[in-house]
């Protein structure tokens, strides 16, 4: 039996090791609930356009940015058999992630406005590469900051009660990997 009542969201401290946190996917029973681990990124939007960054929370996963560059046929036949090219320019990419999803959160609300009205906010995102989420940032952590909007969402209800979902973000621009600390 749990001392507190939990719903699904809340983050409890890891019972063997208190270093690490877990987030309730959902509850079964007074005694039987599904946990998962905290997310190794926090994801935080530029709500003001001036850097000042609001996390978006329960973010449990990020991945993406895959960095693609346009090639530009410059062959003739002049040239023989074989094409050449030359490099275009290079799209940002999108970067994808996981959600327990919070209807009441206004920073999950905001996703939502966002893709409405096709706002393109900054984004940073902590990764790291030691520690876990909350700890403060180190020299081998680092941060990702991208101008984009929100291009998809999607709701996902599984037969154990919580609420989840996935995102889209649509990079514009150039990205930047600058050290956490």
């Amino acid at each position: 039996m749990f001392d507190t009542e939990l719903v699904p969201g809340d983050v409890l401290e890891h019972p063997d090791d208190s270093s690490e946190t877990l987030v309730v996917l959902s509850i079964a029973s007074a005694t039987s609930l599904t946990l998962k681990r905290t997310p190794s990124v926090d994801l935080s939007a530029d709500t003001v356009n001036v850097r000042t960054f609001t996390e978006v929370p329960q973010i449990t996963g990020l991945s993406g940015g895959e960095r693609v560059v346009d090639e530009i046929d410059t062959s003739s036949w002049s040239d023989g058999l074989d094409k050449t090219f030359l490099s275009g320019r290079a799209d940002p990419g999108e970067y994808s992630g996981d959600i327990v999803y919070d209807p009441g959160n206004a920073q999950h609300v905001a996703l939502e406005t966002d893709q409405t009205a096709g706002t393109v906010r900054s984004w940073r995102a902590f990764i790291y590469t030691t520690g876990r989420s909350g700890d403060p940032p180190d020299a081998s952590n680092h941060k990702l900051v991208f101008d984009g909007y929100i291009k998809s969402l999607s709701a996902s209800l599984p037969g154990d009660g919580s609420l989840g979902g996935t995102f889209t973000i649509r990079a514009s621009g150039v990205k930047s990997w600058v050290p956490a600390t």
